[in-house]
């Protein structure tokens, strides 16, 4: 039975939010599955009968396109490595770009019905970056190496992305790599890497004193990182972006 949530975070311009398939374990046939998100319809007398789908929270934009089960979508990562993810929208409509800063309640997009999808509808869900035990009612892990939770206590505003345990458990400081990781443009693995001739000298020195090979384009186990900043696992130093999960926290 379809359900209205009370938005206080609205996720859909005219503000109507009809859950048609919530969070959590579902049947398909035969099959058990779990739908990592909420799917919701609303108003359709906007946009030639799609309503228009609106961005949860600041953030920035790291996915706009199309896949084939997700049909025009976009992902959002914000503060802490969390993800929101806005799926089957319809074609054509999609409003922003691969590295954009979106305000909260800014229009990306209009509700579709493509992809694998056979009503017009809006999946919403939402993601952070970490392992946890699969427990009824809560949470699921990916293979990804992110967990997704219901969105319905953050759309009606009983919990906020900004203080869910989605929280780093890295800090800033020295780190030690203890195997061989790649280099980011950003905060996650779908930013361009940056390739050995873009390291900085330091780096570059440093590969060289540990036998590391240039064509390799990784930062090889051994060297000694600054981390200046934090986003879910992942650590900025001098030349980049890497997985801290790579790495241990050092005093050398």
């Amino acid at each position: 039975m379809a359900e209205i949530i009370n938005a206080k975070i609205p996720l859909l311009k005219k503000g109507y939010h009809r859950m048609t398939l919530p969070f959590g374990n579902q049947k398909l046939g035969d099959e058990d599955y779990l739908h990592k998100g909420i799917d919701l319809t609303g108003k359709t007398d906007v946009s030639g009968g799609y309503d228009n789908i609106l961005a949860f929270a600041d953030g920035e934009v790291i996915t706009a396109g199309y896949l084939s089960d997700t049909g025009y979508w976009v992902r959002i990562r914000h503060t802490g490595g969390i993800i929101t993810r806005y799926m089957h929208m319809k074609k054509g409509s999609i409003k922003v770009k691969v590295g954009d800063n979106v305000k909260k309640g800014q229009v990306i997009g209009s509700m579709g019905s493509t992809g694998n999808s056979t009503a017009r509808h809006l999946h919403f869900d939402i993601s952070y970056p970490g392992n946890v035990v699969l427990k009824h009612g809560g949470f699921y892990v990916s293979s990804q190496n992110v967990t997704y939770v219901d969105p319905v206590p953050y759309v009606t505003g009983e919990k906020s992305i900004a203080t869910s345990t989605a929280t780093s458990k890295y800090t800033t400081g020295k780190y030690k790599v203890v195997r061989a990781v790649n280099v980011r443009k950003g905060a996650g693995t779908e930013h361009p890497r940056v390739m050995y001739k873009d390291f900085t000298a330091n780096a570059k020195e440093q590969i060289k004193k540990l036998g590391g090979k240039p064509e390799d384009n990784d930062f090889p186990a051994g060297m000694i990182l600054d981390i200046s900043k934090v986003d879910g696992n992942f650590g900025r130093c001098p030349s980049g972006w890497i997985s801290l999960n790579l790495c241990k926290k050092t005093d050398n």
